[in-house]
């Protein structure tokens, strides 16, 4: 359901004033404060629900530039059938709202045209103002969330709540019938459930298993990389150790070599002694 037209005769600031052929779409209502967007929302409120009474903490917007107090709204509902709602307030008393259907659509009373919209759904999702945003308790009533879970899931206001009780009182039917091949089932499903559970419990078991062999096999392989390096060490160490006393030999002959100059002049004996040293170099060499 949509609103088509708007015929204010005297509502809060508003007298006589019309707003005709409103866009299917979006319309946006823009204005500084107190230009009258919250005296226009609280006329849509009274013209489908009524007006407020002096207890009530909504205000009743008393015509304040003449006027009857109330007027009229247009309506389309699904299947282009269009309606007028009139609603006055006199001094003393209400007078009762009319409904009248435009280009042949059905006759309808008020409530069924509503119907399953209430003043309390309509205030709180879908005509609120800033103040009604601050009453977070509004929000928590049964017929309210029913009606923002239908948009939320895309059921509608009309289906969800109906739904709901239909699923409701289905369940316990087939709970409370005399065979209880449903009741079997639902106890095999449960057992299903426990295995499944426990299969899962093993699943992730073996998964840490696997992760700590996994890491196990990393820890070997670098240990055996480090035994590699250190053997490579020992043999550099015990090849350096064997030819420790050939280096010394080699040192104390040429220290004993170049302190006798004089041998120069002996020819084939001190060459002898060259041969011994270069053979020990060829050995520290290899």
């Amino acid at each position: 359901m949509r609103f088509t037209d708007l015929h204010v005769h005297g509502f809060g600031i508003y007298a006589d004033q019309r707003l005709d052929r409103l866009s299917p779409g979006l319309t946006i209502f823009v204005g500084d404060n107190e230009a009258g967007k919250s005296t226009l929302l609280g006329y849509l409120r009274a013209m489908l629900f009524g007006f407020a009474s002096g207890t009530e903490k909504e205000p009743s917007y008393p015509p304040l530039r003449g006027g009857r107090h109330g007027g009229t709204v247009v309506v389309e509902r699904g299947g282009g059938h269009r309606y007028v709602i009139e609603r006055f307030r006199d001094k003393r008393s209400v007078v009762p709202v009319r409904v009248q259907p435009l280009e042949g659509s059905p006759s309808l009373e008020l409530e069924t045209l509503l119907h399953p919209l209430t003043r309390e759904v309509f205030r709180t999702v879908y005509a609120f103002s800033l103040a009604d945003l601050h009453n977070v308790k509004a929000m928590e009533s049964d017929p309210i969330k029913g009606v923002l879970y239908g948009a939320a899931m895309g059921a509608g206001i009309r289906n969800l709540p109906r739904l709901l009780d239909a699923f409701e009182s289905r369940a316990k039917a087939l709970l409370t019938v005399g065979d209880k091949p449903l009741r079997r089932k639902l106890d095999e499903l449960a057992a299903v459930r426990e295995e499944t559970r426990r299969q899962q419990a093993a699943v992730r078991q073996y998964d840490a298993v696997a992760d700590a062999v996994c890491d196990a096999g990393e820890r070997i392989r670098l240990a055996e990389r480090r035994i590699r390096t250190s053997r490579e060490q020992l043999e550099a160490i015990d090849a350096t150790r064997r030819l420790w006393r050939t280096w010394t030999d080699l040192r104390t002959l040429e220290d004993e070599l170049s302190s006798r100059q004089d041998l120069l002049e002996l020819g084939p004996p001190i060459e002898g002694l060259r041969d011994a040293v270069e053979g020990f170099s060829e050995r520290l060499e290899e």
